[in-house]
């Protein structure tokens, strides 16, 4: 049995290397499976939070533009979750700034942000938003089968010694 055709995208990627037609290229990618639609509908919580608004946009945006399929159960949820937290993450900044402006002398500004717990819940942020981040980019690219490698150029050197040697 022969290998599974590669996805039509993957196939023009790699400079389409088995010379299809545009005829045949529009048959392939008529006739394969899409995963999602492009209805992006924003959540109430997102909306309501100006960051989280236009970071929903902002993301919505590149998912248009690149063409990605968008599930919209898994990816909405997800992005929800991003969105909300890159606003959390903003306000933390924010109030962070505040403190740091009030003109308070370097020891009542560091108590200050100790108290409030202010760089502890900024790291825990950047860190969820970091997984969140994986987890949006990895999600459309796991659609896909496989993606093949291009072995390098460079051959392996003649002169390198063997195993045994």
């Amino acid at each position: 049995m022969g290998r599974h055709a590669q996805p039509i995208q993957l196939h023009i990627i790699n400079g389409n290397p088995n010379r299809l037609t545009k005829d045949e290229i529009e048959r392939r990618q008529n006739s394969e499976i899409r995963f999602g639609n492009q209805d992006f509908k924003m959540s109430p919580l997102v909306r309501k939070n100006l960051h989280a608004r236009r970071k929903w946009k902002e993301i919505i945006e590149l998912y248009v533009m690149y063409g990605v399929d968008f599930v919209s159960t898994s990816d909405a949820t997800i992005l929800e979750r991003y969105c909300l937290t890159y606003a959390e993450y903003v306000t933390l900044q924010e109030v962070r700034e505040e403190v740091i402006n009030k003109g308070w002398d370097k020891v009542k500004t560091y108590h200050a942000i100790e108290e409030l717990g202010l760089e502890n819940n900024i790291n825990k942020k950047i860190d969820l938003l970091t997984k969140l981040e994986d987890r949006l980019i990895l999600n459309p690219l796991s659609k896909i089968k496989t993606v093949p490698v291009k072995q390098s150029d460079k051959q392996a050197d003649p002169n390198a010694a063997m195993f045994g040697d």
